[in-house]
């Protein structure tokens, strides 16, 4: 299995970048807390899709799906106001999977699956830019 290496950014771009995204979906700029479910769903027009069970069966509670296009998080943080800053959190660091991998190539390891048909829509890998390792799930295993 090949290794992913990303390009490392330096500290100046990624606040550039950071600071870009906030003038361009933030407004006032330094408006705080930042509105990330308004962003998500009417600028970026992203799908948010809660998961049973997901932080149980894989141990992340959130990833963005391999199209770009939707977050999935898990259920339990979703439906408990008791979650809402982890929840804000996680969409926020789905949210920097497309700021900082400006590219928009994501790298997804299947491990010898090959999905066809409607199963490929319904396989979801965990996407990194960071180089982490990546882990497969099948939506199948935690419905």
């Amino acid at each position: 299995m090949a290794a992913i290496k990303p390009r490392k950014l330096k500290w100046d771009e990624i606040r550039e970048q950071a600071e870009d995204f906030r003038q361009k979906f933030v407004h006032p700029a330094d408006l705080v807390p930042v509105p990330i479910e308004e962003i998500i769903e009417f600028d970026l027009q992203l799908n948010i899709w809660p998961i049973e069970n997901l932080l149980q069966t894989i141990d992340i509670d959130g990833f963005l799906s391999q199209d770009l296009q939707t977050i999935f998080v898990d259920k339990t943080i979703y439906m408990d106001s008791r979650y809402n800053r982890r929840l804000r959190f996680t969409y926020a660091h789905e949210i920097g999977h497309l700021v900082f991998c400006t590219e928009k190539k994501f790298n997804a390891v299947y491990f010898g699956l090959k999905p066809t048909g409607s199963d490929s829509e319904r396989i979801c890998p965990r996407m990194t830019c960071s180089g982490s390792s990546n882990r497969l799930m099948n939506l199948r295993d935690v419905y």
